[in-house]
């Protein structure tokens, strides 16, 4: 007698759902998302946002929601400001990919790069720079997973930024973890009224006063 397979439980996910807060991974063979289509995919579905991962699979996350553009939007006026006094090197947004060591392709919410690491680049290139930022700014959306975000910056950390603040305003604390080069372990901050660029981006300080609110 042979003995029928247990049925399969039931479920209301269909195939390729997503937990809240975390991107859809698409995957392809490594090779197929190349920069010139990972761009022309970004141009076609604005204002979703696509990075690649280093496995060569295409991420595709949520549209940042108004409060979370405006505490972006917040930290980026100040970075600006900082940088238009020296102009050295450039400032980014969060539409702003950079091609990564491992392949991968990832947009920071905002970052700095000196002119040093910018010097190679061709002024008319408007593909994604194989440069990674000295500073970088991650601001975590309700739409995205903490631990998502933290590997992200582990991720930047490893391909050579040297100063990371990941701002998480969706703990019960209020939380800003900062990312160091050379340290094993970032530093974890409780609602700190304000960061400051340390010996990387000399002179910067930004208020946080409107973040947490």
């Amino acid at each position: 007698m042979v003995q029928a397979l247990p049925k399969p439980e039931e479920t209301t996910e269909s195939p390729g759902t997503v937990e809240a807060g975390e991107p859809l991974v698409v995957r392809f063979p490594i090779g197929v998302i190349t920069d010139e289509l990972l761009m022309e995919i970004s141009n076609l579905n604005d204002p979703w946002r696509f990075e690649r991962n280093a496995e060569g699979a295409l991420e595709i996350s949520l549209p940042t929601g108004s409060i979370g553009g405006m505490r972006s939007m917040h930290i980026s006026a100040q970075l600006y400001a900082w940088w238009s006094e020296s102009q050295d090197g450039g400032v980014f947004d969060s539409s702003t990919g950079f091609r990564l060591p491992s392949t991968s392709v990832r947009a920071p919410d905002a970052a700095w790069a000196s002119g040093k690491s910018l010097e190679n680049m061709l002024p008319d290139d408007e593909g994604f720079w194989p440069v990674c930022p000295e500073l970088i700014v991650e601001v975590r959306s309700a739409a995205q997973d903490a631990k998502d975000q933290r590997e992200k910056m582990e991720e930047w950390m490893e391909a050579g930024a040297r100063l990371g603040w990941l701002i998480d305003v969706y703990t019960e604390a209020g939380e800003v973890w900062v990312y160091r080069e050379g340290d094993a372990e970032p530093e974890r901050l409780e609602r700190p009224d304000s960061l400051n660029g340390e010996d990387v981006a000399e002179g910067l300080t930004v208020d946080l006063s409107r973040v947490w609110r």
